[in-house]
């Protein structure tokens, strides 16, 4: 009986029959594909180039470290490098393979967690799951990078399928431990292990004990002896974690975190991009797909229901909501959830009748349906990216290629070609590349490692870095700093740190490209600078960085610096070699708000504005610019766009505040005051005005309150 076909069936059920199998397996050997294909796209961003360094070092030194080594700010502290092993074989496999060798491993990877996919599903060829898959497939081309979280995310997979595969006690126990041993000196992720087995044994225990709804007590039911096996399991692996280089201190690495989570460290994490909430992010729509679909199944087979998988569902779904980065945990835990779920319904769909035809043809416009979504999916990527860029870089080559989108190679170079050395003042996105390419004549004031820096020093680093030239001093006289250098790649240069570093008599302006700004102490280096030097353009590859943008990032450097007649001439280059100007007039409007030219600005902002609709700044400076313009109206509508695409954007939400008091919705105002001093503490001045309007407005009691936040902010 192939493919499920009886003898009563008619021809032109047997024929759709075959036809929907072959839909199903070519379906899912297009996502297969295009995930090896998206895969080679791509192998990360600064990350990677600080685990090649410190997989360096520790073979160099043939240990691993136990105390930061790379910042100067931190030289000498604890530091769990609960990574140590991924990075030693990320460094061989650059070593002895080059930039395809990792392009390879990354693949490999990723097709490894989707084989597990394949596994736990079985003889499953539910819809649902086929539609899982795909959204779990556009899900994951959202975060596919070579980083240790990777390797987390293949054990966490090849733990649901351990469990979903009638766990072995004696066949497979060796493995987990092995499994967990690796796991635990390669990622932080490897509580998740122990976990997913303790919940798995948790389940077992409540259907054993207690009275579960519907059929939930007769779902994987298993005999008292594997009930007793299944209890030792998350022991072992516990105990497995205990095999690292810091013994206990290494395994309890996931408690300290929490306990920093915990003590308020969540506002220094939500500075950091991979670290979002994943809900405040428009283009993660799979993602929310994923989890209507999982509920979806959950209603649907309700009576029916694996209790371990809808845990473990329900703690990847919590876990998820803490960062971005978490997301793929939910995808994978989603699958095999909506897998075990619609088992039986699968084999329904296996026995369809002459009578059920139109349902078999609906099931085959979805498959084709998926293939054509992949096929114009890769489609799109191949034009946006060029295609497989990765595979051409041959063993041996530079990496220049890849980080030029992710590190500032070009100010890299100024410091080699200059011999510059020290202690540099750095800005967070840069510090992995600066130890990537220049340590150790160069440590950085800081990197990514928030665990390494905590939310203290952090919250320090980022006022010197917004301008508070006290605490800046501070820092350049008890490190002796020598070197600033404020990245422009994911950011604009801080603009009164620039200006008061470019105003500064004992600093230099050294180097200023689309990549960052170098400033310089007086006298300590012999150097030739290099400042928006356009000959260097004739040898530059610009795969990944037009050379439109990388004038407009000039620019952006320019204005940060308050040089606009300077901003103004690259921006002109940059017409010349655009077609879509939006970017340019972006930055032109950004100029003239700056000069306080509202009515020349405006033109500008209203064009930059239709072609980046999802650009929150550029919709923040043309409320400034309308509200001066005496359109008030139009500039709160626009502002409440702003704040919608980036609820972060703390001026954009005092700006808001001052909008709706003057509109005298006060409540909203006081809603939005809230909200704005939480991102930002430090602007008292818009809470002074604020407090002005209400005493204006007879509001004694509400000035009182926000008076109480400027006190309780000094």
């Amino acid at each position: 009986m192939k493919y499920g076909i009886t003898g009563d069936e008619l021809m032109p059920i047997r024929f759709f029959r075959i036809i929907n199998e072959l839909f199903w397996k070519t379906a899912l050997v297009a996502i297969l594909f295009f995930l090896a294909f998206y895969s080679t796209g791509s192998i990360g961003g600064s990350d990677l180039l600080f685990h090649l360094k410190s997989g360096q070092y520790i073979s160099e030194q043939g240990a691993v470290p136990t105390k930061e080594v790379f910042s100067f700010t931190m030289d000498g502290k604890g530091w769990i490098n609960h990574e140590w092993l991924f990075q030693i074989i990320l460094f061989f496999t650059a070593n002895r393979f080059g930039s395809s060798g990792l392009v390879l491993f990354q693949v490999l990877i990723y097709l490894l967690i989707f084989y597990f996919f394949i596994l736990i599903s079985g003889k499953n060829r539910s819809n649902y799951l086929l539609i899982g898959l795909f959204l779990a497939f556009v899900t994951f081309t959202f975060r596919i990078q070579l980083r240790p979280e990777a390797i987390s995310l293949l054990f966490f997979t090849a733990s649901l399928f351990f469990i979903k595969g009638r766990f072995n006690f004696y066949r497979h126990i060796f493995i987990l431990f092995i499994m967990q041993v690796l796991w635990v000196n390669i990622h932080g992720f490897f509580f998740l292990g122990p976990l997913v087995f303790a919940i798995n044994f948790l389940s077992y225990f409540a259907r054993k004990h207690f009275k579960l709804p519907y059929n939930w007590n007769a779902v994987s039911r298993i005999e008292a002896k594997e009930y007793r096996r299944i209890l030792l399991i998350p022991a072992v692996m516990a105990l497995a974690c205990l095999f690292n280089p810091q013994g206990i201190n290494g395994a309890l690495y996931p408690y300290f975190v929490l306990r920093d989570l915990l003590s308020g460290s969540a506002q220094f994490f939500t500075n950091i991009e991979e670290l979002q909430n994943p809900w405040g992010i428009d283009s993660l729509l799979s993602f929310r797909l994923l989890a209507i679909l999982s509920l979806a199944v959950l209603f649907w087979k309700r009576r029916d229901l694996d209790l371990s998988f809808l845990l473990i569902l329900a703690l990847s779904f919590f876990f998820a909501g803490f960062a971005v980065r978490n997301i793929l945990f939910f995808a994978a835990a989603s699958v095999a959830f909506i897998s075990v779920s619609t088992d039986l319904s699968a084999a329904k769909e296996h026995s369809l009748n002459k009578g059920e035809w139109p349902k078999l043809i609906l099931s085959l416009f979805l498959r084709g349906s998926i293939i054509l979504a992949l096929c114009g999916g890769i489609f799109l990527f191949v034009q946006k990216s060029g295609g497989v860029l990765a595979l051409t870089i041959k063993k041996g080559d530079s990496f220049d290629r890849f980080t030029s989108k992710f590190a500032p190679v070009e100010a890299i170079k100024f410091f080699k070609e200059n011999n510059i050395s020290g202690n540099v003042f750095n800005d967070f996105n840069s510090g992995q590349a600066l130890i990537y390419y220049c340590f150790p004549s160069i440590k950085v004031l800081i990197d990514a490692r928030s665990e390494v820096y905590g939310r203290e020093f952090y919250s320090f680093y980022k006022m010197a870095l917004k301008g508070n030239t006290g605490i800046f001093e501070v820092l350049e006289k008890e490190f002796d700093i020598g070197i600033v250098f404020l990245s422009s790649l994911f950011t604009s240069s801080p603009d009164t740190l620039s200006q008061y570093l470019l105003r500064n008599p004992k600093w230099e302006l050294a180097y200023l490209d689309y990549d960052g700004i170098v400033f310089l102490k007086k006298g300590k280096f012999s150097y030739q600078p290099l400042i928006a030097d356009d000959k260097k353009f004739k040898n530059m590859s610009f795969s990944y960085i037009s050379l439109s943008r990388r004038y407009q990032k000039r620019a952006e450097n320019f204005i940060s610096l308050g040089l606009f007649d300077k901003a103004k001439e690259q921006l002109d280059l940059a017409k010349s070699e655009l077609n879509d100007a939006s970017a340019t007039y972006k930055l032109l409007g950004r100029i003239y708000v700056t000069e306080k030219k509202y009515a020349e600005a405006l033109p500008f902002l209203v064009k930059a504005d239709n072609g980046l609709v999802s650009d929150a700044e550029v919709k923040y400076e043309l409320a400034i610019s309308l509200y001066h313009a005496g359109r008030i109206k139009e500039a709160l509508g626009v502002l409440e766009k702003a704040v919608r695409l980036n609820p972060g954007h703390a001026k954009a939400q005092y700006f808001l505040m001052h909008l709706y008091a003057q509109e005298e919705r006060i409540g909203e105002a006081l809603r939005v005051m809230y909200k704005a001093n939480r991102l930002d503490p430090s602007s008292k001045e818009d809470l002074k005005q604020f407090r002005q309007y209400l005493l204006f407005m007879s509001q004694q009691t509400l000035a009182e309150e926000v008076n109480k936040l400027i006190t309780a902010n000094n």
